[in-house]
Formats: C-alpha cells, structure tokens, sequence
C-alpha cells in the first residue's frame, strides 16, 4: 500500500495534446521567422539612420540620427534572444511530438521556459526603466510649470 502512494505520477500525452502542441510549434516558427525578417529590418533602419543623415551635413540632425539609429539596434539585438528561444521550442518540439522523443520535447519545453523568464525579466526593466523616466520627468514638468 506504501510503494502505491510514493509513486511518482506521470503525465500521458494524448494523440490531442500532440495535436495541440505541433500547432503551437508550426504557429510559433512562423512567428519566430517574421520576427527574424524584422529585426533585419530594424537594424537595416538603424544602420541606415546612422550613416544616411551624414550625407546631409547638419550636425544636430546627425547627433540624433545616430543615437536613434543605436537605440534600434540595440532593440534589435536584445529581441534576437527571444525569437532564438521561440524557434528552438517550435523546432523541438515538432521534432519531440513526431518521434514520440521525450528528450527533444523536454528541451522545447526548456527553450518555452527560458522564452517567459528573458521576457519576464524584460518587462521588470521597461516597467523600471518607465518607472524612472516617470520620476525624473513629473519634476522637470513640475518645474517648468511653476513661474518664478
């Protein structure tokens, strides 16, 4: 009666859940790939931003032009991770649910989890990052209100 009751239970995965899953994986690799297509074209713009607005010959107008420039690159780079982890899932997992692989699932499975922590951790810094834009800015706003 003991052994029954310290047996770990295991979770089945139905021919539905397959199904399921190998939907999610296809929609999430197209997703991953359009993600990829654009972020090649947001570094293409940031690229552009940087070095097309010299020819110009206006220094403030180049000033601005190549921090917006980096700041889309750098958007760029931070969201390669995330499309990379999307990918992957999709991929293993296909690969998982087709074979009957637990190995390959349970790496989609980890590659899903790092996925929703890289973007968790994301929103705490764009949360804080408003949250300090929102401190520094009511004050200046503040000030400038106010005659003197």
């Amino acid at each position: 009666m003991e052994n029954t009751q310290n047996e770990e239970k295991q979770i089945v995965i139905t021919d539905e859940v397959k199904g399921y899953l190998l939907v999610a994986a296809k929609c999430c690799k197209f997703i991953a790939i359009v993600g990829f297509v654009g972020l090649g074209i947001l570094a293409l713009f940031g690229f552009f931003a940087m070095l097309g607005v010299p020819l110009m010959q206006r220094n403030n107008v180049y000033a601005a032009s190549v921090l917006f420039g980096l700041v889309y690159i750098i958007f760029a780079i931070v969201y390669i991770f995330p499309l990379l982890y999307l990918y992957r899932f999709s991929v293993e997992m296909k690969l998982g649910v087709l074979n009957n692989d637990e190995g390959e699932m349970t790496s989609g499975f980890l590659n899903l989890k790092k996925l929703a922590k890289f973007t968790g951790i994301l929103t705490i810094v764009v949360l804080g990052l408003y949250a300090l834009m929102f401190i520094i800015a009511v004050p200046l706003m503040w000030f400038k209100a106010v005659p003197m």
